[in-house]
């Protein structure tokens, strides 16, 4: 692919942005992709729960940055595997930039949203939401999808989901965009091959010719582990 934007670019973020990131199929990845694009003082972290990252080191409680271009992974505590968030967050003069998961997915490309989720944060300034695009055929099984139950409440699901259970995914008042706050931006990851650039652009052709709950105010696909985003909106 040609024509990729660096990534934060692609996302429009500026200094001081407090960004939620909800969704399913990479939200960790882009999380911590972000940060360490971004220059400047970086903390992240969860509203919810996250597994704990085996390649930063992880601080409880007071925040202390060593150098003016350092990422800070916090928690309010740890239970096994598992980072247990915040229910209120750090002061935002310690920072440039925040980070936050605001809602789970047990690691599984599409969810449903249960009733307190997500989680997001009151002083965000992005929410990004997350479409895995290579979902589109994937067979509907407990295995397989998060909060199957939530998920059928917003879509009409058969055997395997389609583009349209993507679009109402996208514009429901109970889908990705549920108490979302400030600026929205939706991902559609893992635009890998042709077939996925095609499906892309129908959903958004779709996305452009439905009516939606939440107004999107841009569109960005890619790859996280190429390094490559696109900004179509």
């Amino acid at each position: 692919m040609s024509n990729g934007k660096v990534i934060t670019d692609a996302f429009g973020i500026n200094k001081k942005d407090v960004i939620s990131i909800v969704g399913a199929g990479g939200k960790t990845s882009l999380m911590f992709h972000l940060a360490n694009n971004l220059r400047g003082r970086k903390i992240v972290t969860t509203t919810t729960k996250i597994m704990k990252p085996e390649n930063y080191n992880v601080e409880f409680g007071q925040i202390n940055f060593k150098t003016d271009n350092e990422i800070i992974v916090t928690a309010k505590t740890q239970e096994g595997p598992k980072l247990i968030g915040y229910n209120q967050m750090v002061d935002k003069t310690q920072y440039d930039y925040l980070l936050i998961e605001a809602d789970g997915s047990r690691m599984l490309p599409l969810k449903g949203w249960g009733q307190f989720e997500p989680v997001i944060y009151d002083l965000t300034t992005k929410t990004i939401g997350i479409i895995d695009i290579t979902t589109i055929g994937l067979e509907i099984s407990r295995a397989k999808i998060f909060r199957l139950n939530e998920l059928s409440k917003i879509t009409l699901l058969e055997e395997n989901i389609n583009i349209n259970n993507l679009v109402d995914i996208v514009n429901s008042r109970n889908g990705l965009f549920k108490e979302s706050i400030g600026q929205r931006i939706l991902y559609i990851n893992k635009v890998e091959s042709e077939v996925d650039g095609l499906n892309a652009k129908e959903l958004i052709k779709k996305l452009n010719e439905s009516k939606q709950f939440y107004k999107i105010d841009r569109v960005v696909i890619g790859i996280i582990f190429n390094n490559y985003f696109e900004v179509i909106k």
